[in-house]
């Protein structure tokens, strides 16, 4: 489990033979394998195995038994002692979201752009582009690269400083330590910004130009290609970008208010001058500057939902009443309803009604109550079981939405999860969605499940946050990280001389810490490969909501099993009405229904290895499961030994009780009952239990279109 804290849950045996008693206890890994444990595991099976081969040198002062544990006690001991040492666990480590926290942070570092600070934490970086903005006049270093190039693009700039400072806003308090690093983080950025913005009436919104840039590989301390100045004004309009740019000086503002107040009134004033000049001279900044911003950061929403983030923002920043009037104005004019579900550097429709909806939640502005339904309406939109045409699961239970880096879309709309099951806490209030509800304890599950699978809890078992854990990517499309650094290599390394770096199967020789890559695709397949820069790029849009989430999420424990289909959701009783902590029938209902109580009568087997099947998510399939089950009962007459584990397996990930006594006891003493009891169980959750895993995913999915992935290469346009 990555960076988990080192223990696992496992069956421990106590008591005595011929009745053995399992419970949970935190186990550490490392006494599984030392020589007592196997010394033990080795005696016992030596011990068995002879009386097994030569029952007549049985002892004749041993009682008389009619099941093989009887005649033969040994075997009760190896038998544990080999489930515990190859039995998968049953998790109850979590993962530490703190160390998850600072290495998000710490990745900004690394993308930064000018002249590094001293406190500069990512050693193999250097200076780089110091001549940015000579060509017009204008110092416009520092910033930060968006990607894995060496473009400064500002309007996924600008959209990264916003979310940075509202996960600041909003849980600033839980950060600890890291709080001041984020903070360094806004900083860089609005530095920036308030550079870009200097000029009255223009905004200079990109550095570098992307064609040349992508044609090579090189380390932004060696770049040789052309820093071309892009800008947008009253003849070239730009209200998308401008009105983010807005946004995030304003939500900066607030960063600042009680740290440097200055500098807080500095950038809340160039907000007001940008919006002002974005709201004045209304237009898409691709229809102005065409090839050199599309298809790389094109604007294909239009420029309204911007111009309403802006005010949005303005308003939470200034308290000033033009820019609530300005909303409650123009909310139908710039659509603020449409496409509900999308949030991120092109779309910031679900943001603008999440944000404005606290308002409405704390009482203050019932004027913004059709925000406050727009919110609840994104919220329908994202629960598993409920049919969405651009909201779909893979298998392993990630968000994917069409398109390029589908992390950024996990990582958004997982913040935004979080941040509304905040409000929702805070007011009291649930979400209605038709006959279900969905309250803040069930938002805030989703967003960690989100969080979980990037962190590790996915079928690859790998974490997508570069140095997290002990398995993460390793060849991320990244010039910085793929490329030997300045110190490694002093000498130029040319625009084409970089290419055997990035087509080499080797690793990056610069963990870029922090990173968090484009992700699998919709099958849960992740090539670590470069040229793949749809899964293998990190950008900083991708990373800015993630504190949030690392903080915002209580550290409990958290399910290791990667394979959570959000289809069938863990704590699914919120969706379908299941009583909170409750069986949906009793252990003695087995007669109540004949087939499967006929079923686990007959072939015990069959039912459990079912059962096994959906509670392991298909990893462990139900003709192994029953037959290891079928050989422990006859072996050893307690094939309870297995079962019991998937008891308490199901109850963790449904919030079970444990009734009417140990996991373990309830199968000794009641196999048959506790199999009938988990099998309806799963069945009344939505479970066709005769299809298996698989086919409960494909029954769920049918009719769903999945996109499939290509391989380009370095030299081609990256569209995001």
């Amino acid at each position: 489990m990555p960076n988990g804290p080192g223990q696992a849950c496992f069956a421990s045996v106590y008591g005595f033979y011929p009745v053995m008693f399992f419970h949970v206890v935190e186990f550490n890994w490392s006494i599984l394998w030392n020589p007592m444990t196997l010394f033990l595991v080795i005696k016992s099976t030596t011990e068995f195995l002879p009386t097994l081969l030569h029952p007549q040198q049985e002892s004749k002062m041993a009682p008389k038994s009619h099941s093989l544990l009887g005649s033969f006690p040994a075997i009760g001991v190896a038998v544990s002692l080999l489930l515990l040492l190859f039995v998968n666990p049953i998790s109850c480590g979590g993962h530490d979201y703190q160390d998850a926290l600072r290495k998000s942070i710490l990745f900004f570092e690394g993308q930064r752009s000018g002249r590094l600070p001293p406190d500069q934490r990512v050693k193999w970086r250097r200076d780089s582009a110091m001549h940015d903005g000579f060509s017009v006049g204008k110092d416009l270093t520092g910033g930060y690269y968006d990607a894995g190039d060496n473009i400064k693009f500002g309007f996924p700039m600008a959209f990264t400083t916003t979310l940075l400072s509202w996960g600041i806003i909003d849980f600033g308090r839980n950060m600890g330590p890291e709080l001041k690093n984020a903070v360094k983080a806004v900083k860089w950025a609005t530095d920036y910004l308030l550079k870009v913005t200097t000029v009255p009436g223009v905004v200079f919104v990109q550095v570098g130009d992307a064609y040349s840039d992508h044609n090579c590989w090189e380390r932004p301390e060696d770049m040789d290609t052309i820093r071309t100045v892009y800008k947008i004004d009253g003849s070239h309009p730009g209200s998308d970008v401008a009105g983010e740019t807005a946004a995030a000086l304003a939500a900066a503002s607030i960063v600042f208010r009680s740290r440097e107040p200055a500098y807080s009134r500095l950038l809340l004033d160039r907000a007001v001058r940008v919006f002002e000049f974005a709201d004045t001279h209304r237009g898409a900044y691709s229809s102005s500057l065409h090839s050199a911003v599309c298809p790389f950061y094109c604007d294909v929403n239009g420029y309204q939902d911007e111009l309403l983030w802006g005010a949005a923002w303005l308003h939470k920043a200034s308290r000033r009443r033009q820019y609530r009037e300005y909303i409650v104005k123009n909310e139908v004019v710039l659509h603020a309803g449409d496409t509900i579900n999308e949030f991120g550097w092109d779309n910031k429709h679900a943001g603008i009604n999440v944000l404005i909806s606290k308002e409405v939640l704390m009482g203050k502005a019932d004027y913004f109550e059709s925000f406050k339904r727009n919110a609840d309406d994104f919220i329908c939109s994202l629960l598993p079981g409920i049919s969405h045409p651009q909201v779909h699961y893979s298998p392993g239970g990630l968000i994917f939405k069409a398109g390029g880096s589908n992390m950024q879309h996990v990582t958004s709309l997982s913040f935004l999860l979080l941040a509304y099951s905040n409000y929702l806490s805070h007011a009291n209030k649930v979400v209605p969605c038709g006959e279900t509800t969905a309250s803040p304890a069930l938002l805030k599950q989703l967003a960690q499940r989100q969080v979980d699978y990037i962190l590790g809890d996915n079928p690859m078992r790998m974490s997508y946050m570069v140095g997290y854990g002990e398995r993460y990517p390793q060849r991320i499309h990244h010039r910085g990280s793929s490329l030997p650094s300045v110190q490694a290599h002093p000498a130029h390394i040319g625009c084409k001389a970089g290419s055997r770096y990035f087509l080499s199967p080797n690793p990056n020789p610069n963990v870029h810490v922090g990173a968090v890559v484009g992700g699998p695709n919709v099958s849960d397949a992740f090539p670590d490969s470069r040229p793949f820069f749809q899964e293998s790029e990190p950008t900083t849009y991708i990373n800015a909501p993630l504190p949030a989430p690392a903080t915002g999420i209580p550290v409990s424990p958290s399910p290791q099993y990667y394979n959570e289909n959000p289809q069938f959701p863990l704590h699914d009783h919120h969706l379908h009405g299941h009583q909170d902590g409750a069986w949906s029938s009793g252990l003695f209902d087995c007669c109540s229904d004949c087939k499967i109580c006929c079923l686990t009568f007959w072939c015990p087997c069959i039912t459990f290895g079912r059962i096994a099947e959906i509670v392991d998510k298909g990893t462990t399939a139900c003709a192994t499961s029953g037959a290891i089950f079928g050989l422990l009962a006859s072996l050893t007459g307690c094939g309870c030994i297995y079962s019991c584990l998937y008891r308490s397996k199901l109850r963790q990930q449904y919030m079970l009780p444990e009734s009417p006594c140990n996991d373990c006891l309830v199968h000794c003493c009641c196999e048959a009952c506790a199999l009938c009891q988990e099998y309806k169980e799963l069945e009344s959750r939505g479970f066709d239990m005769s299809i298996g895993w698989q086919g409960n995913v494909e029954r769920q999915n049918r009719g769903v279109a999945m996109p499939t992935s290509t391989a380009p290469v370095f030299e081609g346009a990256m569209s995001r």
